[in-house]
């Protein structure tokens, strides 16, 4: 009786398992990061800000970089350079409006670069972050993946 309740289990496990997993290849969710990576080498200018939500899209985004665009974008938040330890954004990198009006302050153009669909709070908090100093001018939708430019609000004062 316990050997048949165990080959039953892992059956069961097996069974349900290998659905799932057939599920996913049917249907995953593919994000296009080279698609933005060569969006941003196009569009970007020297000293723009990147800005990566959630956080933890920073592995997939810094794989695709190409050095050329490395050089031509800066990381805004979380704010350490290009290729320094991205798996330390693997974990949970909290994303607070005032941290990222902050880490914008020196950038006059920042491209926010949201996972689709995935972590609202957070790209709320980004979103607020930059609302004070910042406004949307453009909107890039690839594969899983929304590109908005924000660019600093200017004041005349003339």
């Amino acid at each position: 009786l316990r050997r048949r309740a165990f080959v039953l289990a892992v059956t069961t496990v097996l069974v349900i398992s290998t659905g799932t997993a057939a599920a996913w290849y049917r249907n995953p969710e593919v994000e296009d990061w080279r698609g933005v990576t060569s969006y941003l080498a196009d569009e970007a200018r020297p000293g723009d800000g990147v800005l990566l939500t959630p956080p933890f899209v920073r592995v997939p985004f810094e794989y695709s970089l190409e050095p050329a665009t490395a050089e031509l974008v800066e990381p805004v938040f979380p704010s350490y350079d290009w290729g320094v330890d991205p798996e330390r954004a693997i974990g949970f990198v909290p994303v607070e409006a005032s941290e990222v009006s902050a880490a914008a302050e020196p950038f006059d153009r920042v491209w926010l670069v949201a996972r689709s669909e995935l972590a609202e709070d957070e790209q709320g908090a980004a979103r607020k972050g930059l609302s004070g100093n910042f406004v949307p001018i453009d909107v890039q939708i690839f594969s899983g993946v929304d590109v908005t430019l924000y660019e600093r609000v200017t004041t005349n004062t003339s």
